[in-house]
């Protein structure tokens, strides 16, 4: 990902069209169950970031877990052991390749107890994991 990406986490806000004029590279991402989307917002191509953990389990005593969504969206996994003052720790950055992605983690790493969240890499310390941007109106 590029720092000229913008995430949204509502539905599409309203625009009278340039407001990423001039800005070819930006990348908009906005999230599954939002409204007003399309391939392109303004100028600006669109992709659904919407990675998901699925089949967790243990193997040859690992710990780990598949991870799909959007082709080549890039995610940050970030662990933490206390959800009620959670420190968030990135334990790996994964772009997911035709929309998959594994993650194991060794015999001598696993922690009981261990929480995992899948962010975006570029905003890991916003407490979604995402840049806050709500629904606007550009003009």
């Amino acid at each position: 990902m590029r720092g000229t990406d913008f995430h949204f986490i509502g539905d599409a806000p309203t625009t009278q069209g340039g407001a990423f004029l001039g800005s070819p590279n930006v990348t908009v991402y906005y999230r599954p169950g939002t409204k007003g989307w399309s391939n392109k917002y303004d100028t600006c191509n669109t992709v659904m970031w919407n990675p998901a953990n699925t089949q967790p389990g243990m193997s040859n005593h690992a710990f780990g877990f598949n991870i799909a969504g959007t082709a080549n969206i890039e995610v940050a996994l970030q662990a933490t052991t206390n959800l009620a003052n959670p420190v968030w720790v990135i334990v790996t950055n994964l772009t997911l390749v035709n929309g998959t992605a594994t993650f194991n983690e060794g015999a001598g790493e696993v922690c009981p107890g261990r929480f995992y969240r899948l962010t975006n890499p570029l905003t890991v310390n916003h407490p979604t994991g995402m840049n806050r941007i709500d629904a606007c109106h550009f003009s």
